[in-house]
């Protein structure tokens, strides 16, 4: 009997057992929706049964976890209960959390406060995230009160313990401006530990990608340009072993006594930064990172966003729109084969 009559055999007795011999490797798709927005992951599987479908199981259970922890939507989610809370004792939270503290507290001390987790009720004070529609700045008096509260002095982090406290009872943590790079690089790190060597995650925009795409090279991401009600793409940058973040002031914004600002609010002074249309993207080695840095940067802006991004060696491409031209600056990391 041939080795050919054998593995046609083989295949036959399989399929007897009610078997189906794996398929052919190949890139696929899985996607689903976390955190008010969506989620994607493109990889290249093994081909056995069943695979694509027990990752998104998989994954999605991953960004639950994160959402249950996070989310300042859900009322009973760690975050949302210590929001709630006028207590300013210590509070159990989780390594997750602490993790995710740690890195707001390093880029809001390397950033003089421009990134703050705590400008949760600065936010919503200027209607952002609800449904009420402001038609007057709030009043002076309002604006101070709520600056009293926020400021990344007014928590109290242990990373040993994980515990959190607030040092003003009405102090309340926002971390969306981390939550989905922390919850790609979560995923990244599932798909590492389960030996896939060739994957792009994305969630709402945030991307991390190892190895290499379907066309046998490096991921190619577009970079998106600033502008008001409709999507272009302008410069593109390559993704391995990396990860890309991107803030801007053209997404959401609000107009006011004759200004428009955007949702992006500056926790130093309590004011929404003023739209500008301007698009900042930063390459890490985490995607938490990017993130952080890409939301801080915008509120730098591009004149004082340049020179600290450059001091921290941060890898960051600012694009904005100046007397209808497109004006690109970056930093001497920033790759410059685009």
């Amino acid at each position: 009997m041939t080795f050919d009559r054998l593995q046609v055999l083989l295949i036959a007795l399989l399929f007897a057992a009610g078997c189906q011999p794996p398929a052919k490797p190949g890139y696929v798709t899985v996607n689903g929706s976390t955190m008010g927005t969506t989620w994607t992951v493109q990889l290249e599987i093994t081909g056995e049964e069943q695979e694509a479908k027990l990752l998104k199981e998989r994954i999605s259970g991953l960004l639950e976890t994160i959402e249950q922890q996070m989310s300042t939507w859900r009322e009973d989610s760690k975050v949302s209960q210590f929001n709630t809370s006028n207590s300013t004792n210590w509070i159990s939270t989780t390594p997750r959390i602490t993790m995710v503290l740690r890195k707001a507290r390093e880029v809001s001390r390397a950033t003089d406060g421009a990134f703050d987790v705590t400008v949760q009720p600065l936010v919503k004070l200027w209607g952002f995230g609800s449904e009420t529609v402001l038609t007057n700045a709030p009043p002076a008096d309002r604006l101070k009160a709520t600056l009293a509260a926020t400021g990344f002095d007014k928590l109290r982090v242990r990373d040993r313990s994980d515990e959190m406290r607030k040092m003003h009872p009405q102090t309340q943590v926002d971390l969306s401006a981390l939550a989905k790079g922390f919850a790609v690089d979560l995923v990244s790190e599932f798909l590492d530990e389960m030996k896939y060597t060739n994957y792009l995650v994305e969630i709402g925009g945030e991307l991390r990608g190892r190895g290499n795409s379907r066309k046998g090279r490096a991921w190619r991401v577009g970079l998106e340009l600033p502008l008001v009600g409709r999507y272009e793409i302008g410069d593109a940058v390559d993704l391995s072993n990396n990860a890309l973040a991107t803030s801007g002031d053209y997404r959401n914004f609000l107009d006011l006594e004759g200004k428009r600002y955007a949702h992006i609010v500056d926790p130093r002074t309590g004011f929404p930064i003023e739209q500008h249309g301007i698009a900042v993207s930063v390459l890490a080695p985490t995607c938490m990172e990017a993130d952080a840095w890409a939301t801080a940067l915008t509120v730098l802006g591009p004149e004082r966003g340049l020179k600290l991004a450059e001091l921290n060696r941060i890898a960051a491409h600012f694009r904005m729109f100046q007397n209808d031209e497109l004006v690109q600056q970056s930093t001497s990391r920033w790759p410059k084969n685009l």
